[in-house]
């Protein structure tokens, strides 16, 4: 037991992180065969290195003392330690030092040897004492393993959790409905600026198409965030869009440009539709902020009820740049 706990003394520290210091003992009539962790390569199990060095030298009953509780999983194609100590019909005892510190395989090992009709003795109390100290890193390490995977476990439980008691306070249907909407994506398809007497007018296309989903448009919302910008009522909008205009409170003088189709107009990422567009100024505008929002309602052909959504967009347009600017569509209900 002594020599073992000697040559986990003799590990070296790998530089991943920290590693069990783990000495063996093969002892066969006078035959005494030792091994450690990293002894010829790191990484390599100290039961492992001790069966390449005895292959089939040893015969009879053997004893083997190990100051780690031999492996029961290892990544394929490597032999779990127990396994293979199993397999070796000749060791009829093992003498084991301390156990897996890590709690979720903790003990299994020394079933597997228990199964396989093996004695199994535990090192005397003040060496399995001397292993813990020299293995303290190492079992804290496990113990910051462990930990993280149970929050992480604990996280995920909690989600379903959650959706049940969403689902409990508001009812299934909002979590319906934003399962069901659509992604909307908008583009600065054409812009343009031309002078009209004392008055600066400037042009706009914009497109929506559906990035995901799709919808049936109901209407769309253009209000400048410029107040002394109004729209064009002489131009309007290219067809199918009927302009109307209706006046917002937030200023003397903004006023909200109100687009409806003409048509039932299907919105599908290969069906986008592009609406046009004028504003009025009474000085030029490098940029014109604009808030638009959108209306559309879900697909009459699908099952259940037919949903209305609203989604929001502020767009920048910058007229000094004829850089295409594009962006996504907010969902606020």
């Amino acid at each position: 037991m002594e020599m073992a706990v000697d040559l986990a003394r003799k590990c070296a520290s790998e530089k991943s992180s920290a590693v069990p210091k783990v000495g063996a003992v093969l002892v066969c009539g006078d035959t005494v065969v030792t091994a450690y962790r990293g002894e010829r390569n790191p990484g390599d199990h100290a039961e492992y290195t001790l069966e390449t060095k005895t292959q089939n030298d040893v015969l009879g009953t053997a004893e083997l003392y190990t100051t780690l509780e031999p492996c029961t999983t290892r990544n394929h194609p490597k032999v779990p330690c127990a396994k293979r100590i199993c397999d070796r019909h000749s060791i009829r005892r093992v003498y084991v030092g301390m156990l897996d510190p890590n709690p979720e395989i903790r003990g299994r090992g020394y079933q597997m040897l228990l199964d396989a009709n093996i004695d199994v003795v535990l090192f005397d109390p003040d060496l399995q004492r001397s292993l813990l100290d020299l293995n303290r890193d190492f079992s804290r390490r496990i113990a910051r393993q462990v930990s993280r995977k149970k929050k992480r476990t604990q996280a995920l439980l909690a989600v379903p959790a959650l959706i049940v008691v969403v689902a409990m306070l508001f009812g299934s249907r909002p979590l319906e409905r934003w399962w069901r909407s659509p992604t909307l994506e908008y583009q600065v398809a054409s812009k343009d600026e031309h002078v009209v007497g004392d008055q600066f007018i400037y042009d706009l296309g914009v497109s929506i198409r559906c990035a995901r989903g799709h919808g049936v448009l109901e209407r769309v919302l253009l209000t400048p965030e410029l107040w002394d910008v109004l729209p064009a009522n002489h131009q309007g909008s290219a067809a199918p869009f009927q302009l109307l205009l209706s006046p917002v409170v937030e200023g003397p003088l903004s006023v909200t440009a109100e687009l409806r189709p003409t048509q039932e107009t299907h919105l599908t990422a290969h069906s986008g539709m592009v609406f046009l567009v004028s504003f009025v100024s009474k000085k030029p505008l490098e940029s014109l902020p604009l808030v638009i929002l959108v209306d559309i309602a879900s697909d009459p052909f699908e099952k259940g009820s037919r949903d209305s959504y609203r989604y929001q967009a502020h767009v920048d347009v910058d007229y000094s740049k004829r850089e295409r600017q594009e962006g996504k569509y907010d969902l606020l209900w």
